[in-house]
């Protein structure tokens, strides 16, 4: 399954290194692409490849508890 994330960030450049640097908090999801809006860098969509959806919920929680808006979105390939 697949998840697509939707982040609010608080500034692009920090966020994107913390995000980097803590790689192994996404252990159960691969990142498969990222994107951030053209007309807003701190708005940010990244599709992962999920492996765990707990893992992946705790992932969303933890985004959800260090102050980034997020909405995620499980989805399956039909």
């Amino acid at each position: 399954m697949q998840m697509l994330a939707r982040l609010e960030t608080a500034g692009y450049a920090a966020w994107k290194t913390a995000f980097d640097e803590r790689a192994e908090d996404r252990s159960g999801m691969t990142m498969m692409q990222m994107w951030h809006d053209v007309d807003d860098a701190n708005r940010v969509l990244i599709l992962f490849d999920v492996h765990d959806r707990a893992r992946a919920a705790g992932w969303v929680s933890a985004q959800s508890a260090l102050g980034t808006r997020i909405d995620a979105a499980y989805l399956r390939t039909v």
